[in-house]
């Protein structure tokens, strides 16, 4: 891969799953896959001095079920029919994005957050270099850094985070997101934290701790902590030394693929008509808009 200057990162499963959810029953079957590019196309528009990467999560059991087995095994399934009509526009958008001209990342039990902590040490070498993490998941603010030039961009709240607007926003710095999940838990995660434990008191631990370790080799940042909460961390070591492994991110993966589509008009002319996409749109919309790039790149 060439070098980048300025890069959006993308959380490609997330764009995936916003765009069928919201189109899931329309009349059109495939029209959140045509959705799904209307938004690169936005996030392009928006950003027209980055390099769009779509960041993908691994097909295969991540190593954090082989750290706790019950990891995100709380979440329902989706009924068997939208998962199959989900997983079959996944595929749709895979093909299309082989005739694309967008970087496509992923590696072999890993989630798009860490192969996002991976990117984020391969490009964020110079400070003026600009990484934008686009997602919802607050997993990724642990990747926030100003000397990297790294910020969150939350789609759905149109909102960006630096340091110190993470700061302002959870009261604590991004770095030490993992603590705070470790000692409070994480339902969508499933990790379980000290129960009941006060978000107070874990913001404050945040403030002056980076990892769960600091508890017990540097007690005094438990000196302002009620004796009752001391105990409950030093009992829940072992679980608390666990939930920290899973929540934070892996940055140092061996085997990462990389790969890129080639931009080719006649082939996305036919995958669109084979699919059922690109019906008429009487005005100026970043539907029509990606119709249009779809043309000029061809010519």
């Amino acid at each position: 891969m060439q070098k980048v200057q300025n890069a959006v990162l993308v959380d490609a499963m997330h764009l995936a799953y916003r765009n069928f959810h919201v189109f899931k029953k329309d009349s059109v079957e495939y029209k959140w896959v045509e959705q799904f590019f209307v938004s690169l196309v936005s996030i392009e528009k928006r950003h027209p001095r980055h390099t769009i990467m779509l960041l993908w999560d691994s097909k295969i059991s991540t190593m954090r079920f082989k750290i706790n087995t019950e990891y995100k095994q709380n979440r329902k399934d989706r009924d068997p029919e939208e998962k199959e009509r989900f997983n079959d526009g996944l595929e749709k958008v895979k093909l299309i994005l082989k005739h694309q001209n967008y970087w496509n990342i992923e590696a072999d039990g890993y989630e798009a957050d860490d192969v996002a902590a991976y990117m984020c040490n391969r490009l964020g070498k110079v400070p003026s270099e600009s990484i934008i993490l686009w997602t919802d998941d607050l997993d990724w603010a642990q990747l926030i850094n100003d000397s990297k030039g790294v910020t969150l961009y939350r789609p759905s709240k149109r909102q960006t985070l630096d340091e110190s607007e993470f700061f302002n926003a959870y009261e604590f710095p991004p770095r030490s997101l993992p603590v705070f999940k470790s000692l409070t838990g994480d339902k969508s995660d499933n990790i379980k934290g000290i129960n009941r434990f006060p978000r107070k008191i874990a913001k404050d631990l945040c403030r002056k701790c980076c990892t769960v370790e600091e508890f017990y080799y540097n007690r005094p940042v438990l000196a302002d902590v009620p004796m009752k909460w001391v105990e409950a961390i030093k009992d829940f070591a072992i679980d608390l030394r666990t939930n920290y492994r899973l929540a934070i991110l892996y940055p140092n993966i061996d085997k990462v693929r990389i790969w890129k589509g080639n931009f080719d008009k006649q082939q996305l002319v036919e995958l669109h008509k084979q699919f059922g996409l690109g019906g008429n749109v009487d005005h100026k919309t970043p539907l029509q808009k990606y119709r249009e790039m779809v043309r000029k790149r061809g010519n």
